[in-house]
Order: C-alpha cells, then sequence, then structure tokens
C-alpha cells in the first residue's frame, strides 16, 4: 500500500502539469489568456452590447449558461424579448433567447435548473437607477414581482406558474434528496415572509411546509450543508441586519437556532466546500448604506463550521476585503472565487477578487490578476472546462458593463 501511494505522489507534479497544459491550450483555442490566476476579457458581449445587470446565472445540462431578468443600465426591468439569453460555453458568445420570454420583469430574481427546466421567479420590479446613493444602490421598497417562469431548456417551451403574494430577496436552496424550497424574502405589499415552501413539480407551486423561520427575514442565505440540514443566515429585517442564524431540516421539517454569527450581515453571499462542512460568508451590509467589515476588515468574512456549530471570523493576511452586490462561486479546485462588488460607504466599485481556500485552517489570498471592468450586481458561473464566467454588472449607477470576463484558476 505504501507503494502505491509513494507512486502517486510521483505523478502528481506530472498531473497538475497535464492538467495546465490543458487549461493553457484551452484557452489558447479561444483566443484568451492561458495564465492561470488571470482574467481574460471575451470578445462577445451581454445583452448585444447593452449589458445587464441584477440578474440570475444558470448552468445549463448541456453547459451553456442561462442569463435570466436583471435590469438594464437606467434601472428597468429586462422583459419579453430581453429577458433571458445564453452563453453558449463552446462558442464563448452570447445568444438572445428568443423563447424565453416575460411580460413581467423582474430585477434581482430568484432562478435554478429543476428537471431540466430553468425556474424563474421572484424578484423586484425595479433596480438601481442612475440617481440611487452608496452603497445601497438597489433599492428594498421596491414591489416583489409575483408568479414565475418555467423554460424547457431541450424544447425551448415556456410555462407559468403562481407565486401567491410574489416573493422579492428570498432564498432558494435545493436539499440532499433534490427538494427545492424558498425562504423568506419580502412579499408584493412589503411585508416579511417567515414561511418555508417548497416546489411542488406536479401543481407548478410551492407549498407550505408547515415550518416557519424563527425570525422573518429577506437578503439572507440559504445553504445546504454534510448533515442534510440547510443553513440559514442573516439578512433584513425592519431594515436592520440580523446577527442569528438558523438550521432547518427538511426531513424532520424542524427549524432551530444556532450560535450567533460574528457579524449582523445581509445581502451577503455563502458558499458551502465541495463536502459541505463548512460554509464562508462573505460581505454583505451590516447596517443600511453600510458595507460589512468597514469598521473591522477580519469581520468581513466568517467560517461555519459544521463540526463544531459554530462560526468564526476569517482573520488573515491579507483582510478580507468589505463587499456588496460582489459575486461568489466555488470552483473545480474547491476554492471559491470572491470577485467585484462594492467595497467601501462611499460606493467605491471593485476591479478585485479573492480566493479563499478551506483546505487547513483556511487561507484567503488576492487573486494574482484584477477584472479589467470593475463591476458589481454581476454573476460569476462555474464554466465546463473549469473557468469562471464573470457575466454583466454595473460599473456604477446609469453604467451598464457589457463586456464578460473569463477567470482561469490556479491548477491544484
Amino acid at each position: 500500500m505504501t507503494g502505491v501511494r509513494q507512486c502517486h505522489s510521483a505523478f502528481r507534479p506530472l498531473r497538475r502539469a497535464l492538467l495546465a497544459l490543458a487549461l493553457v491550450a484551452t484557452a489558447a483555442c479561444n483566443g484568451g489568456n492561458f495564465a492561470p490566476d488571470t482574467f481574460d476579457v471575451l470578445a462577445s458581449t451581454v445583452g448585444g452590447g447593452a449589458g445587464r445587470a441584477f440578474h440570475a446565472a444558470v448552468s445549463g445540462p448541456d453547459g451553456d449558461v442561462h442569463l435570466v431578468g436583471g435590469q438594464d443600465a437606467s434601472g428597468l426591468p429586462l422583459n419579453d424579448v430581453l429577458f433571458a439569453e445564453r452563453y453558449r460555453w463552446s462558442l464563448r458568445l452570447f445568444v438572445a433567447e428568443q423563447a424565453f420570454t416575460s411580460a413581467t420583469g423582474r430585477v434581482d430574481p430568484l432562478a435554478t435548473l429543476y428537471g431540466g427546466e430553468v425556474l424563474a421567479l421572484g424578484g423586484q420590479v425595479s433596480g438601481a437607477t442612475a440617481g440611487a446613493g452608496p452603497p445601497e444602490y438597489l433599492p428594498m421598497s421596491s414591489t416583489a414581482a409575483a408568479d414565475g417562469e418555467r423554460y424547457d431548456v431541450s424544447n425551448q417551451v415556456m410555462g407559468a406558474f403562481a407565486l401567491t403574494g410574489g416573493a422579492a430577496n428570498a432564498a432558494l436552496v435545493r436539499d440532499g434528496s433534490g427538494d427545492l424550497f424558498l425562504i423568506g424574502g419580502r412579499d408584493a405589499s412589503n411585508n416579511l415572509l417567515g414561511e418555508i415552501r417548497v416546489w411542488n413539480a406536479n401543481t407548478h407551486a410551492f407549498d407550505g411546509t408547515g415550518t416557519n423561520l424563527l425570525t422573518a427575514r429577506e437578503g439572507c442565505t440559504a445553504t445546504l450543508l454534510s448533515t442534510g440540514e440547510i443553513l440559514i443566515v442573516g439578512g433584513w429585517s425592519a431594515g436592520t441586519p440580523l446577527q442569528s442564524a438558523e438550521l432547518f431540516d427538511p426531513t424532520l421539517s424542524t427549524i432551530t437556532a444556532t450560535p450567533a454569527p460574528v457579524w449582523p450581515r445581509a445581502e451577503h453571499t455563502a458558499t458551502a466546500s465541495a463536502d459541505g462542512r463548512k460554509v464562508l460568508l462573505y460581505g454583505g451590509f451590516t447596517a443600511v448604506n453600510t458595507v460589512a467589515g468597514t469598521a473591522n476588515a477580519d469581520a468581513a468574512a466568517e467560517v461555519y463550521d459544521v463540526t463544531t456549530g459554530t462560526f468564526s471570523a476569517v482573520v488573515t493576511l491579507p483582510a478580507p476585503t468589505p463587499r456588496v452586490y460582489h459575486a461568489a462561486v466555488r470552483m473545480g479546485n474547491g476554492d471559491v472565487l470572491i470577485v467585484g462588488g462594492v467595497t467601501d460607504n462611499a460606493g467605491t466599485v471593485s476591479d478585485t477578487a479573492q480566493i479563499y481556500r478551506f483546505t487547513g485552517s483556511g487561507s484567503l489570498r488576492d487573486s494574482g490578476d484584477t477584472l479589467a471592468f470593475p463591476r458589481f450586481g454581476h454573476t460569476a458561473t462555474l464554466l465546463p472546462d473549469g473557468t469562471v464566467l464573470v457575466a454583466g454588472g454595473l460599473s456604477g449607477p446609469g453604467s451598464a458593463v457589457p463586456e464578460a470576463e473569463r477567470y482561469f484558476p490556479e491548477v491544484l
């Protein structure tokens, strides 16, 4: 057995070299920047050159990425033929998704792939306008969008479904058995929602589970853990970010409180490790118009550990960069890419990225490259070749970023 381990160890450098060469070849074939830990601007632009922001991105069964909903540069929701577009990753092209339309239009929607269909739901009917103040560019008082759309990716067929009361700023998460849960948010009358609802694929509706959050909240995150439980963290309550978290057990339909997070936060990101035993919470607001971590950058990020059931601050050099309206995605190597966003109370829009590694005691580093275009309200989506698509966003109120970029990760 020792000899086998030594053999694997001996081939590890070769494997890394081969993976690196494959990444180089992939980039070179597509005219891109092939160096690991760098960003490369794509020739094809989002929205036919007009861009989109505060949209959702969904990976389809064929590896393409569907950009759904969102707003234009002026804050108007995209609808009808502008509602969706597809990034054909093998061609490196954005194309209009003519069959995926919506009369409603929805800014900051929820979207996911379920049973071969893209489900798009909720969101709000207005977005970040040219006159919006920093850093809370996206208004929290905008009316929630009602109903939702189903789009069959293979057959390109649309279908609508009802969403009682509407939902804005909610969380959408799938459990270990594949059930889809809608958690929290705000209805069309601006009431906070505490009900946990589950998607019924037969009736195409979200049904009540009979379980309510301990604290109604919007702008929270919901993340599946290795235990099968769903971790719900932070969010807004009456305009105040919450320093609380809850565990929802889908099997038992129970909800329990956890020890408090290190920092109150809302509109943050939550990214689980590959084994689901840790969750990285990054950025968000600590109060209205106050970016998380501006008082103490070490508190801009924290990790929840399933083993201890507690949160701990990410205290590193370099320190986490405070961010809101950023994007975070776990890459194929297990690392988390955190990119862009608004980084201070003056509304500065960032072109920087950081990479968090879960292994060991956890580490954070600045990326070796920066975005060509600073942006917020964008998406970051893992592609089948291991690169990350960074698409859309705004560079400031009233200024869209039509250019998209790909990040080439380190080969571990």
